[in-house]
């Protein structure tokens, strides 16, 4: 038997001083750490991202791809 999950959306956000990549990966790192420590989260399925305009240094999903080799969960931006 398969085990049961319960399937959620949580919505997160966060802002930038200027698009630089390496405040944007703080940013994106600590938004992901709030996210997966304020909920019962045991599977991932899906991450979207959205992305207003003015941030062109970095793609959020780049960066929880690389730094926390999400290669199995599927992202769409």
């Amino acid at each position: 038997m398969e085990p049961e999950y319960k399937i959620v959306g949580i919505r997160g956000a966060t802002s930038l001083n200027e698009d630089h990549p390496i405040e944007l990966t703080e940013n994106v790192i600590e938004l992901w750490n709030e996210i997966m420590n304020k909920n019962d989260i045991s599977r991932i399925i899906s991450v979207i991202f959205s992305v207003t305009p003015d941030i062109k240094s970095l793609n959020p999903a780049t960066i929880l791809r690389e730094k926390l080799d999400l290669n199995n969960v599927p992202f769409m931006s």
